[in-house]
Parts: structure tokens; C-alpha cells; sequence
């Protein structure tokens, strides 16, 4: 009877290879779910800029309504409204799209969104990706 052994109960290296097992699947969890974490928290901040981006540019398109807001839409906007999330700094471009030469024809809007510091909310949080650029709007707009 000596020979025979009783295969009811796992042996101490089984238990450590499941030990094993769970944990590296744990981990893996882990990883994915703080990956999940950090992409929820960047959506979030360029759902805000898209958000307050579109505030500043519908300034630019209700001016650009009228002949002469039209006219004067380059000197329009210095300095920039102020959207509604104070967590961004904003530049705008106003450039011709038509012929050299042509004022009266298409001109593009662009307005840049960039991510404020934290320290000093009227500047670009230099320690962002792209140099703090969170999104750039356009539109191009014609003569009323």
C-alpha cells in the first residue's frame, strides 16, 4: 500500500504554478485597465477643448455674418473671447483663401486650442505633447 498515493489533493508545486498563473493574468488586467484609465481622461480633455473651441469659432462666424464684420473679421477677436473652460489658451488665423490679391473672397478662420498651465492659465502648458496643442478648428467663410 505504500505505492499508492492519493490523488484527491494538489501538491505544493501546483499550487504555486495556479499562484503563478493568476497573478500574471492580474497583472495584465491591471495594465489594460490603467491604459483604459489614462485614454478615458485624454478623451475627456479633448472633448472639453473641442467643446470651447467651437464657442470661439462661432464668435468668428457670427461676426464674419455681416458685410462689414466680414471686412473687418482680421482685427476682430484681440484679444481672443474668452470661451468657457479657463483650462485653454487659444490663437486664431484669418488669412485669404481666394486669388493674391483678391479681398473680397474666401478667407479661412483657424482657431488653435492649446492646453493652459496649470501654474499660469494665460500660457501653453509647455509640458504637453505638441507643444500644448490640443486641436486646431477651421472654417472658411465668403461675403455676405
Amino acid at each position: 500500500m505504500r505505492g499508492r498515493r492519493d490523488r484527491s489533493a494538489a501538491t505544493l508545486a501546483e499550487i504555486l504554478i495556479a499562484v503563478a498563473v493568476l497573478a500574471l493574468f492580474s497583472l495584465a488586467l491591471l495594465g489594460t485597465l490603467a491604459q483604459t484609465i489614462s485614454l478615458s481622461q485624454k478623451d475627456g480633455d479633448i472633448t472639453r477643448a473641442t467643446a470651447s473651441s467651437r464657442l470661439v469659432m462661432e464668435h468668428f462666424l457670427t461676426k464674419a455674418k455681416t458685410r462689414e464684420g466680414y471686412t473687418n473679421l482680421a482685427s476682430c477677436g484681440r484679444p481672443l473671447p474668452v470661451a468657457a473652460d479657463p483650462g485653454f489658451v487659444y490663437a486664431r488665423d484669418i488669412v485669404p483663401c481666394g486669388p493674391a490679391g483678391d479681398t473680397d473672397g474666401l478667407k479661412r478662420i483657424a482657431v488653435h486650442t492649446y492646453f493652459a498651465d496649470p501654474s499660469n492659465p494665460t500660457q501653453v502648458d509647455p509640458g504637453r505633447p505638441r507643444q500644448g496643442l490640443a486641436l486646431t478648428l477651421s472654417a472658411q467663410v465668403c461675403i455676405p
